[in-house]
């Protein structure tokens, strides 16, 4: 688009601009006018894309002035900021590029707890929008790491942590409503989009995947809502002789399979009948997923993993009482917190403090068609 036009016959000449001209509208006193840019796109209606027309919004007005008694006319500069006097579609291009990232996102979860972006105090859509956009529209790798060959990385506390924050968004059922990042974590028409776990082993010696024990039911539960086809990495880094470090093992799963594993062990307790107690005991895996250990004797019910992700207090009248119903809540329960309803116990709610009964009806809504698993 051109910033200024000073034909010497005083003419716009805005035949030169061909299609690009849709409209121009002239003051009757003869003082100026304005010119609407045309523009052109192709039409992905029918089954045959083809190039058409599209008249553009008011972003592609401009207005032109006389000047020297008619001798010489000229486009008005815009008073507009830049990125807000572009196109819209412009702006979402660029608003889409920075946001949308080609790659995956590694995330260690270590080290990294927040997400910055430069443009969100651009305008008020912006600021609205970026983090549904960010969040659902990114394929994002999360990593967490542990220097021990036996461990329950703390219960997974800075995992749970980030995928248990929520925020605003207008992507859900109901507009604004509050969501976290685990709820629309699916494959994008152009590029793979959603959540990716990766436990890094950073050992001092030698060690084999076989070797590899985890306290695998708080991984689960935090990682419960991910989608089934998503993928857990467990790997193993050790020492070189130059003092860096090199990865030494690894192994892949979906995470259908490792929740199918914890069912089934889950099944196993219930039906044996070796616990009396009233929580789930420790399952430990290889590095494989594979279920090796079962420690019956565990006594950290509460704190930690099988803390609550809704708001809870004791009531007076209930022994519940709900504050603010966390959207893993809301979602498993599909409704919002109902203030007539009586809350027994703090197991109702997400993670169930490890409840036999919560624990495992909730792990087989999380992988998809279960019973064919148990034919094969």
């Amino acid at each position: 688009m051109p910033g200024c036009l000073v034909p010497p016959s005083g003419q716009l000449k805005l035949r030169q601009y061909g299609r690009l001209v849709a409209a121009v509208g002239l003051k009757r006193d003869g003082s100026g006018g304005m010119i609407n840019w045309g523009t052109t796109n192709y039409d992905y209606r029918g089954a045959h894309p083809q190039l058409v027309r599209i008249l553009p919004g008011p972003e592609h007005m401009s207005a032109f002035v006389a000047e020297g008694s008619g001798s010489r006319l000229e486009l008005v500069k815009s008073n507009q900021a830049s990125l807000l006097g572009i196109p819209k579609r412009i702006r979402r291009l660029i608003f889409d590029t920075i946001i949308n990232s080609v790659d995956s996102i590694a995330i260690d979860l270590d080290k990294e707890t927040k997400f910055n972006c430069g443009l969100l105090h651009t305008n008020q859509e912006i600021l609205e929008t970026w983090r549904s956009h960010f969040l659902f529209h990114n394929h994002f790798i999360l990593t967490v790491a542990t220097s021990d060959v036996r461990t329950t990385f703390q219960n997974f506390d800075n995992l749970r942590r980030f995928l248990r924050k929520s925020f605003k968004s207008g992507y859900s059922r109901d507009p604004m409503t509050d969501e976290s990042m685990r709820t629309i974590a699916t494959s994008g028409r152009d590029r793979p989009t959603g959540l990716d776990y990766i436990l890094r082993f950073d050992l001092s010696s030698p060690a084999t995947l076989s070797d590899i024990r985890i306290n695998i039911l708080p991984f689960v539960m935090a990682t419960s809502t991910t989608p089934t086809h998503h993928e857990v990495t467990i790997q193993i880094w050790t020492p070189t002789p130059d003092g860096s470090s090199a990865m030494t093992a690894a192994h892949s799963m979906p995470l259908t399979r490792l929740r199918l594993n914890v069912i089934k062990a889950i099944l196993d307790c219930a039906f044996t009948g070796i616990s009396n107690k009233s929580y789930l005991p420790d399952f430990w895996t290889n590095g494989f997923g594979e279920i090796v250990e079962t420690v019956h004797d565990s006594v950290d019910d509460t704190g930690g993993a099988w803390g609550p992700a809704s708001e809870i207090a004791l009531g007076i009248y209930h022994p519940v009482v709900v504050r603010t119903l966390h959207p893993i809540d809301r979602n498993y329960r599909e409704c919002e917190a109902d203030l007539g309803c009586e809350y027994y116990d703090d197991t109702q709610f997400f993670p169930f403090r490890a409840d036999e009964k919560e624990t495992l009806v909730y792990l087989m809504k999380s992988i998809d068609d279960y019973p064919k698993y148990f034919k094969t």
